[in-house]
């Protein structure tokens, strides 16, 4: 077997068989040769042990996709992640691993073809097919609606360093919402803080400043009170030109409100709408929330205005007839401020208000009752009176 001659025979003896497609024979002709090691010596630059590891292998790879083709995924993705952790050839354990996490897969066990997939990451973080394979495999889940354990694998994909940072915060924020959006309140948060932990640390970007807020509404419908005010005020500590200061304010009004805590409730509304409108200009969304702050705060004026009854006797009538005025004065001055802020719906809201305030009023001048001193000619002259001042309202009100 030391003799040269004996390894060209060898050669040979598997050419031979591999051209009648005897695969068995093949085996056993690969499995004695590699056996011997007086006839392998003779093979210095390994070319023929090698030769038959290949034919091993890709006679190993036959058999299983022999298994695959009668659809028994589960099997073929054992033995074929079997054939890979046993390869020595990286693009044969290439194949057989990818292999294994599509069986896998077809199986219906997505944690061993994630698993597989991972670790084919790890063996070649350059490569970008089992990071598209796990993509892929996040979006079927996806389109399945199988909400629950898509979240989980883009969970994992934002785990991958192989990614951008601009990838993997999508696929984090994505596991977030799914999760969110399946009643799995906890996973999201966890998720959503991992998220604030490891790429928003200084809030400099506007999609870190937009997320932690969502974070803070999901605590807020966990019944987290306290947790959603410790996360606001950190929040807001971080005093940056992106800072969402009118609608984190906001958000700490409606934690009050449920705690029903006016108070501080009205408190965090006048910081919420006491933002200039200037620096609001570019930044609609702050914009929006500093105008539903100011217009909030006008509710109890408003209330207050229409509470005002025209009554007798004379010197009352007279004395709430000027009071309601100089309110809806009052009125007229704040909400065109609510206007000012630019905001569409609640500058709509704001002109609702004073078209209620004026109609309201003409119409209760209109209806209020007569002092009881005057004579027919007097009463002629009142009604008189009060169209002249109601009918200027109902115009101001269209």
């Amino acid at each position: 077997p030391t003799r040269t001659e004996a390894l060209d025979a060898a050669r040979d003896l598997v050419s031979d068989a591999t051209k009648r497609k005897d695969d068995e024979a093949v085996a056993t002709l690969a499995k004695a040769y590699l056996a011997n090691s007086a006839l392998l010596s003779t093979d210095k630059k390994h070319e023929f042990a090698t030769y038959l590891k290949g034919l091993l292998v890709r006679q190993s790879f036959s058999q299983v996709q022999s298994i695959e083709k009668d659809s028994n995924y589960e099997k073929a993705a054992i033995e074929y992640e079997r054939l890979g952790a046993a390869a020595t050839d990286t693009e044969v354990a290439y194949k057989a691993f990818n292999n294994a996490a599509v069986n896998y897969d077809r199986a219906g066990r997505t944690d061993d073809s994630v698993r597989v997939y991972s670790l084919l990451i790890a063996r070649a973080p350059n490569n970008p097919t089992p990071r598209n394979e796990l993509k892929r495999l996040a979006s079927q889940h996806l389109w399945k609606s199988e909400f629950s354990s898509s979240a989980k694998l883009y969970s994992k994909l934002s785990s991958f360093n192989s990614f951008s940072n601009d990838e993997r915060f999508s696929f984090a924020r994505t596991s977030f919402f799914l999760y969110w959006g399946n009643g799995d309140l906890a996973s999201a948060y966890l998720v959503g803080h991992q998220i604030l932990q490891s790429q928003c640390a200084g809030y400099r970007e506007q999609r870190c400043h937009d997320f932690v807020l969502d974070v803070v509404r999901l605590l807020q419908e966990s019944k987290k009170q306290q947790e959603s005010l410790d996360q606001l005020r950190q929040y807001l500590a971080h005093k940056t030109p992106l800072t969402a200061v009118a609608e984190a304010n906001f958000m700490i009004a409606e934690v009050y409100q449920t705690a029903r805590e006016p108070r501080k409730m009205r408190a965090a509304l006048e910081q919420a709408a006491a933002s200039s409108t200037a620096k609001l200009k570019n930044r609609p969304r702050e914009r929006r929330y500093a105008a539903r702050a100011a217009f909030l705060l006008l509710e109890d004026s408003f209330a207050h205005f229409s509470a005002i009854k025209l009554e007798l006797p004379d010197a009352k009538l007279k004395a709430s007839t000027r009071q309601k005025l100089d309110s809806l004065e009052g009125l007229v001055n704040k909400y065109s401020n609510v206007i000012k802020f630019g905001d569409g719906e609640w500058a709509l809201a704001s002109f609702e208000r004073l078209y209620d305030a004026f109609s309201g009023f003409a119409q209760e001048l209109e209806n209020a009752p007569m002092p009881s001193t005057l004579d027919a000619a007097g009463v002629e002259q009142y009604r008189k009176g009060i169209r002249q001042v109601s009918d200027p309202m109902k115009a101001r009100a269209i």
